[in-house]
C-alpha cells in the first residue's frame, strides 16, 4: 500500500486485514503499533476505524 497516496495515517510497512461486521486489524512494525478495531456493524455508513487510526498516530511522540 502506498500510504502517501491515501488520506489515512500509517507507515509503509503497515499491514492488516478486515473482517465481517467492520472489524479491522492493523500492525505497524515501524511505529511498534498494533490496532484491533471490533464492531458489530454489517453495513457501515462511515469508516470509524480511520478516526481511531488518526488519533493513535497523532499520539506517537517521535
Amino acid at each position: 500500500m502506498d500510504v502517501s497516496a491515501t488520506a489515512v495515517s500509517g507507515s509503509v510497512q503497515e499491514f492488516g486485514c478486515a473482517g465481517a461486521a467492520n472489524t479491522h486489524l492493523r500492525v505497524d512494525p515501524v511505529e511498534d503499533l498494533i490496532g484491533l478495531f471490533m464492531t458489530q456493524l454489517m453495513v457501515a455508513v462511515d469508516n470509524p476505524q480511520n478516526g481511531l487510526r488518526a488519533v493513535a498516530y497523532k499520539a506517537i511522540d517521535d
